[in-house]
């Protein structure tokens, strides 16, 4: 830090000074705002003594020449990552927002109702901008003429496959209240716990049957994505997906599947949850698809 004229500091004001004077020693006082053109347009009419002046500069102060380009705005903000999220329940995109959009993804939601209208929603929502990830609900019809849903031919059944979700619940409860049993085999316990598990994914399965819902209308949705955007990567975001849906779309070319949290837990789990998509933002797959070391 050199002292100027009325108190005021201004370091490489000197050193740009000491700089010219190396250049073309001269009386004229070089500390006024035009200095630095003075050493811009000399330098033009004799390059070799200008590097002999750049020398002077660069040991009395080589910071100058080191430092950063400065950027725009907050110096700390980083870019964000931007993530196109599509459902079909604009309640879903609202929490998704809440619990990811901020300093380090941009979301831009999408909410569609069969896989082939993404299109001309697609291009309205992004123009010519092309995001870091695809974040993908699931299910979505598999068919132009989805099945009607519950209605009194099909709420039968609907109802058998809750019946037996529900009695398979009784059955392990009764097993926990009986000091007995317990002492018997903890096998037993985890048996009763997985025929409710199995009778629980057949009744959802069933029902989204029923409702027109399946993970190959998802599926279709990721491959006409993945036709317009071929370097896009994209993951799907569901509570529904069972382990043959985790398959077949990593087969179709989904970089992950990830389970959607419950409602209880989906703000305990966002932290977990952030960090894996900017993983993926940044082009980086999940741990286990790395080749073993």
């Amino acid at each position: 830090m050199v002292p100027m004229s009325g108190g005021k500091v201004a370091p490489l004001a000197y050193f740009v000074d000491q700089g010219l004077n190396e250049v073309h020693p001269s009386p004229s006082s070089h500390s006024d705002s035009t200095g630095l053109w003075a050493v811009i347009r000399r330098a033009a009419l004799d390059v070799d003594k200008v590097i002999k002046g750049a020398r002077a500069l660069t040991t009395l102060y080589p910071r100058c020449i080191k430092r950063k380009p400065r950027t725009l705005g907050n110096p700390d903000m980083k870019t964000r990552h931007h993530i196109l999220f599509i459902e079909d329940d604009e309640s879903e995109i609202a929490t998704f927002r809440r619990l990811y959009e901020g300093d380090q993804f941009e979301l831009t939601g999408l909410c569609i109702q069969f896989p082939r209208s993404v299109l001309p929603a697609l291009v309205e929502a992004l123009g010519d901008r092309v995001p870091d990830l695809f974040v993908l609900d699931m299910f979505f019809p598999a068919v132009s003429d989805p099945p009607a849903g519950f209605t009194p031919d099909t709420v039968g059944d609907a109802r058998a496959h809750l019946a037996r979700v529900l009695r398979a619940g009784e059955e392990l409860e009764g097993m926990f209240l009986d000091e007995s049993a317990l002492a018997k085999s903890d096998k037993e316990l985890l048996r009763a716990g997985g025929e409710l598990v199995y009778w629980s994914q057949r009744m959802l399965r069933h029902w989204c049957d029923v409702l027109g819902q399946s993970s190959s209308g998802g599926i279709a949705l990721m491959r006409v994505l993945h036709e317009k955007y071929p370097a896009v990567p994209a993951v799907f975001y569901s509570r529904k997906a069972m382990v043959a849906d985790v398959k077949a779309a990593l087969e179709a070319g989904a970089l992950a599947v990830l389970i959607k949290p419950h409602r209880s837990l989906e703000d305990a789990e966002a932290v977990r949850i952030r960090e894996t998509l900017a993983r993926y933002c940044e082009g980086r797959g999940p741990d286990w698809r790395k080749a073993p070391g």
